[in-house]
C-alpha cells in the first residue's frame, strides 16, 4: 500500500486545476476526480509507513509551519511510461526547505520512500492526467495550455493519504500554522 503527504491549495487555485481535471476528461481514461483527491503537490511518497507515527509527526510539522504561496507556472509532461501531465511548480529555496525537513520526517515512518519524491529528485507538479496514451498527448496538452498561466494561489493544508487500487484515502488532514 502507497501513502502520500500532499499540499492542498486555497480553493481559487483548487477550482481553476478542477476546471483543467473537468476539460480532460473527454481526453483521458482514468479522470483525476474518479481518484478521490484533491488537486494538491505530493511532497513525500512511499510504501509501508507507521500511520500512528507519522500522522502525529505531520500533525506537528504542519502546525509549525506557516501557510505559503505557490505558483503553478508551466505545464509538463513526465517522460515516462506513466504518461502524467502536469502543471509546473515554481521552485523556491523555502519550498526545497520545507520539502527537505519534511523528508526527515517521512524518512523515520516509511520502509521504502518512492524516488521521485526523494531530495534531490522531487519535481514539485500538480497532476492533471495519468496514464495518457501517445496519441492522447497532444490533445490533452493543448487543453492544459488554455489554463491562464501562472496560477498563484496559498497552500494553508496538508494531508496524509492512502493510495490503494481505488480511491484514495484521506487519513488526516492539517492546517498550517494551526496550534492544536
Amino acid at each position: 500500500m502507497s501513502y502520500a503527504t500532499v499540499l492542498f491549495f486555497d480553493p481559487a487555485m483548487e477550482d481553476a486545476v478542477y476546471t483543467v481535471w473537468d476539460a480532460l476528461e473527454t481526453v483521458v481514461d482514468q479522470p483525476m476526480r474518479a481518484s478521490g483527491i484533491r488537486p494538491h503537490v505530493t511532497l513525500t511518497s512511499g510504501d509501508h509507513i507507521d500511520e500512528g507515527a507519522l500522522a502525529a509527526a505531520l500533525a506537528t510539522f504542519a502546525a509549525s509551519t506557516q501557510p505559503f504561496r505557490l505558483t503553478l507556472s508551466s505545464v509538463g509532461l513526465f517522460a515516462t511510461g506513466e504518461g502524467v501531465l502536469f502543471f509546473g511548480v515554481t521552485v523556491s529555496r523555502a519550498l526545497l526547505e520545507l520539502h527537505a525537513e519534511y523528508s526527515r520526517i517521512f524518512g523515520r515512518a516509511v520502509r521504502q520512500a518512492d524516488a521521485y519524491y526523494r531530495l534531490g529528485a522531487w519535481v514539485p507538479h500538480c497532476t492533471l492526467a495519468m496514464g495518457l496514451r501517445p496519441e492522447q498527448v497532444g490533445e490533452a496538452v493543448a487543453i492544459a495550455r488554455r489554463a491562464p498561466l501562472p496560477l498563484h494561489g496559498n497552500v494553508a493544508e496538508m494531508a496524509l493519504v492512502r493510495v490503494p487500487n481505488g480511491p484514495v484515502e484521506t487519513l488526516g488532514l492539517f492546517q498550517l500554522g494551526a496550534r492544536p
